[in-house]
């Protein structure tokens, strides 16, 4: 497995775990219980941490 591979592997996992339900959390910015906007976040991170494995990926793609 090269590392390209290993790496889009890693972001397809943090696509897929984005996209699983949460479960209700306390939003400490908030002040109160909302787990819609918890999960909204979630997924945005998870997303960001998929885009930059890809760039890593295709970073030690052109380095090699």
């Amino acid at each position: 497995m090269t590392a390209f591979d290993r790496h889009t592997a890693e972001a397809l996992d943090l696509v897929a775990a984005a996209r699983q339900p949460r479960p209700l959390v306390s939003d400490p910015l908030a002040g109160r219980r909302d787990s819609r906007l918890a999960e909204i976040r979630d997924a945005l991170l998870l997303a960001g941490l998929a885009v930059l494995a890809l760039a890593a990926a295709l970073l030690e793609e052109v380095a090699a």
